[in-house]
């Protein structure tokens, strides 16, 4: 993983379209609720397959470089000290 970033795009999507506000609430019909619970399940196996990913990598003992901003750096074409903060929506 060093130097890559996991893609959790669908995680992410899953996740905000579940923050719905009749799904907080309690308020929705019952097959609401069962997509819900597949799309958490669905959440949970992107990140556990990014995460058992990750300490794999780690347990590798080789260097890594780690992200651990939601932010993006990259360097613009301006002088070597400036940078570009790219942020995921």
């Amino acid at each position: 993983m060093a130097g890559q970033t996991p893609d959790l795009r669908e995680a992410y999507q899953l996740l905000c379209l579940n923050q719905f506000h009749d799904i907080i609430t309690g308020t929705s019909i019952g097959a609401v609720f069962d997509d819900a619970r597949r799309d958490y399940a669905r959440i949970h196996q992107i990140t556990e397959a990014v995460a058992v990913q990750a300490a794999a990598r780690l347990a590798l003992r080789q260097d890594a470089l780690v992200n651990t901003s939601p932010c993006a750096v990259r360097k613009t074409g301006q002088p070597a000290s400036s940078k570009t903060r790219i942020c995921a929506p």
